[in-house]
């Protein structure tokens, strides 16, 4: 003899209220059904964690902003370095060659070859503003390109240093994380053959079911009882739902969350 037991819930994806009326049992319906379905729960929450952690750790092995930025940047501090190492070599040969231009004009000044006053004259302004021109160089740019780089080469080091450590740390955090997925990858078949298993073993339209509910309850589509509360939802329901439950054939709906309930 069956009857027909109808599980009324409410769906409300995008504020849509979809109703679902189910199912047709048959009395006596093994009483590890739910059980059945609860271990399956089990193995698909576990199947969840596993793919969410293998996509977590997929995202870690393939970010590299940390080290790439670091890298950059030391790059651009290294440039600039030899941007202010060239400067300061071309300014310094241009001192140079003002102070060799200057000494060779006043070898001409004191060389007794200038007899007229107003060409030794132009002469001494000459060797005045080159050495004058060689002075700032050194004083306006020189000397700050030293400053400058008595500031940057430090920097240099720590930041390579910091480089350093992060491939390192990264090195090893990649190891890590490569095994990691690894075992979860190769624990993946098993779980998911072990779940055929029990699936296989459920009531086709009990198991329909339960894939409607894990759908829009979070993957939790049974809640286990636990002291008269209702681990779905958190909430002790009143005596006569637990009554329910513990005397149910069939599966029994939290009144709150819509979940399957399992006295266990």
């Amino acid at each position: 003899m069956s009857h027909r037991l109808f599980f009324g819930f409410s769906l409300t994806p995008h504020r849509h209220v979809h109703r679902m009326v189910l199912l047709t049992f048959r009395e006596g319906c093994p009483l590890t059904t739910l059980k059945q379905l609860y271990d399956l729960q089990e193995l698909d929450l576990e199947l969840d964690r596993a793919g969410a952690q293998i996509v977590t750790l997929t995202k870690r092995i393939q970010d590299d902003d940390a080290v790439s930025s670091a890298r950059q940047a030391l790059a651009q501090r290294r440039e600039s370095i030899q941007q202010m190492r060239r400067q300061q070599a071309r300014r310094t040969q241009d001192i140079r060659d003002l102070q060799t231009k200057a000494n060779d004009q006043e070898a001409r000044l004191y060389g007794g070859s200038i007899h007229s006053v107003k060409e030794m004259e132009a002469l001494q302004s000459e060797v005045k503003g080159l050495r004058d021109q060689a002075r700032i160089i050194e004083n306006d740019e020189v000397l700050t390109l030293m400053l400058q780089l008595e500031e940057a080469e430090p920097a240099e080091v720590r930041e390579s240093a910091a480089l350093q450590h992060l491939e390192q740390e990264r090195s090893a955090l990649l190891e890590q994380w490569t095994s990691e997925r690894s075992k979860l990858e190769a624990a993946m078949p098993m779980l998911r053959s072990k779940r055929q298993e029990i699936a296989s073993a459920c009531t086709p339209v009990l198991l329909a079911q339960y894939e409607g509910l894990r759908r829009v309850k979070q993957g939790q589509a049974v809640a286990k009882m636990e002291h008269g509360t209702c681990m779905g939802c958190r909430v002790t329901l009143p005596v006569r739902e637990l009554q329910r439950v513990r005397n149910a054939t069939n599966p029994v709906l939290c009144p709150i969350c819509g979940r399957m309930l399992y006295a266990g």
